[in-house]
């Protein structure tokens, strides 16, 4: 498996999306860093080489973190400007 850089973009909207392939995530298997606007998505994958003797299912883990430090930090800032007006 080839874990060569590869960068896709179209324009759709208004907006650019960019997929970058095994741009970040190194240690993955695979990894999909996707951004539309203003979100962004970093998808990764893992496998064995080998499949685990007695396993007769394909094991299925999904993580997802959402971060909102910017969002967060503008509705305390316009709590904040808000009470020195009142």
């Amino acid at each position: 498996m080839s874990k060569e850089f590869k960068r896709y973009q179209k324009e759709i909207a208004g907006r650019m999306l960019t997929v970058d392939i095994n741009r970040v995530a190194a240690q993955a298997n695979g990894a999909a860093f996707i951004k539309y606007g203003d979100t962004t998505v970093l998808s990764t994958c893992t496998a064995s080489e080998k499949p685990r003797d007695g396993i007769d299912f394909f094991p299925l883990s999904v993580e997802y973190e959402e971060k909102l430090y910017s969002v967060r930090e503008r509705v305390r800032h316009q709590r904040t400007l808000s009470s020195h007006h009142e």
